[in-house]
């Protein structure tokens, strides 16, 4: 059997075996749950294995949550959202702007942006790490 069938009977066995766990760790995959307990630590060391500033881990029918994190001295480049968005800066020092409000956040901040309001940390002065939570509602 060539390599390439060989990967593809290996992936379908898994998936057929396995489809939860591939699809519950997939963003823009709905989950359907009733509770789900989630460790900050863990999906830290998740997103920085992948080289990558966002982890989507929770998508359920009203809810999207993320873990974000922009080191120190780095850019935002995030483009506005359809939907209503909250952050919670789990750490970190920095500025935010959305619309044309600007304001400090560190540790502890709650911001809301309405759904396609522009908006961006910037003069990051210490890695921001932030839990972001998006409405699933149009």
């Amino acid at each position: 059997m060539s390599q390439r069938r060989s990967f593809i009977a290996t992936l379908g066995l898994f998936l057929f075996t396995n489809p939860v766990r591939l699809l519950g760790r997939v963003g823009s995959k709905k989950q359907t749950m009733n509770s789900k307990f989630y460790d900050i630590a863990s999906l830290e060391k998740e997103l920085k294995s992948g080289n990558r500033r966002y982890l989507p881990f929770l998508n359920v029918d009203k809810l999207r949550t993320g873990l974000y994190i922009l080191p120190k001295g780095s850019e935002d480049t995030q483009q506005p959202h359809e939907h209503d968005e909250v952050y919670y800066i789990l750490s970190g020092k920095a500025k935010f702007l959305a619309g044309q409000n600007e304001t400090a956040v560190k540790e502890g901040a709650v911001l809301y942006v309405k759904a396609n309001v522009e908006h961006r940390f910037f003069e990051i002065e210490e890695e921001l790490k932030i839990l972001v939570f998006f409405s699933n509602m149009k």
